[in-house]
């Protein structure tokens, strides 16, 4: 399902300068304006901060050919790291960089001089004072949403218990159940997150659980509660 909710912004939105200083000298000019366009063209910035590849300009930025570069994109799970937006297919950034360095310890030293560009690139895109200041606002959006669904969320389905452990609610807290890092765009989602006690979140953190199919593993093997497992599958499908 394409995910209508993400506000973007290409590198052309950005006017990001993405091009490292120190280029490659064994590489054509006219390969390195590829490359570069490939990034410019083809990559978005989402409204959390999270830099997405649009799969076509892949086969470029990867220095392979376009069926391996399909290839590649289809080993990934749809959903955390790959999706729809706008009615385009993308990877997320941390999965194009992932391939990157798996290529440059395998390729020849052309491909390696290549691929090495398209490193520099994602590595300035990221640290770019603009990216990293809608990454920053989006951290405080979040925040300030967990505190409201907190309150939100206890008054609706009127709450007197940490709903894992069902003990009596003591210092309570608005817990994602998947995690905000991994999965930023529903930060804002009610259903994504349940009311615990301060204790029961710290034991999940501890735990890195991150998504709601590793937590109904985590609370069966505690005898916690998984009441709210049927509802939180029901809705993440229908996001994604």
């Amino acid at each position: 399902m394409q995910n209508s909710s993400i506000v973007k912004s290409t590198l052309y939105d950005l006017n990001l300068n993405i091009i490292p200083s120190d280029l490659p000298k064994t590489l054509h000019k006219s390969t390195l304006k590829k490359i570069e366009n490939a990034w410019k063209s083809g990559s978005i910035i989402d409204s959390y901060g999270v830099l997405w590849v649009r799969v076509d300009k892949l086969w470029i930025i990867w220095r392979t050919d376009q069926p391996t570069a399909k290839e590649l994109y289809l080993q990934v799970s749809k959903g955390k790291y790959r999706r729809y937006i706008g009615g385009d297919q993308y990877l997320r950034g941390c999965e194009v960089i992932k391939f990157i360095y798996d290529r440059l310890s395998s390729t020849r030293l052309q491909q390696r001089d290549g691929l090495g560009l398209s490193k520099d690139i994602f590595d300035n895109i990221l640290n770019d004072p603009d990216v990293q200041l809608i990454a920053l606002n989006a951290n405080l959006s979040i925040e300030q949403a967990k505190r409201k669904l907190r309150k939100e969320r206890i008054k609706l389905f009127k709450i007197t218990k940490d709903e894992l452990t069902n003990s009596p609610l003591n210092r309570c807290e608005f817990s994602h159940i998947s995690s905000v890092k991994s999965y930023p765009e529903l930060s804002d989602q009610m259903w994504n997150g349940l009311i615990v006690n301060k204790d029961t979140h710290k034991i999940i953190t501890d735990n890195d659980i991150t998504n709601g199919h590793d937590l109904h593993d985590f609370c069966c093997d505690r005898n916690w509660s998984i009441d709210w497992y049927s509802v939180w599958k029901q809705r993440i499908d229908s996001f994604y």
